[in-house]
């Protein structure tokens, strides 16, 4: 997560975009469960990856499909709220 919200943020703050603008950019980048869980499931029916593993990499996926659009929700309504 750190490297999209880096990779894409910091851009986005150099072309102009204020910085909880380009946070906002980063975390939207950063959603890539489902090409992971695939990933993760040919390795797994491959045996390139255990069941441990394979829980992990889901686990993460999940985590990092889940709390990026939480984070811009509460920074977006956040900074309505405040400008009101």
């Amino acid at each position: 997560m750190i490297t999209k919200v880096l990779g894409c943020g910091i851009p986005a703050k150099m072309l102009g975009s204020d910085v909880r603008d380009s946070m906002v950019i980063g975390f939207g980048m950063t959603p890539r469960g489902e090409v992971a869980m695939i990933v993760a499931l040919i390795g797994l029916n491959r045996g390139i990856l255990d069941q441990p593993l394979y829980a992990a990499l889901v686990a993460m996926s999940l985590i990092t499909t889940i709390l990026p659009p939480l984070i811009i929700r509460n920074w977006i309504y956040g900074k309505s709220e405040r400008e009101k």
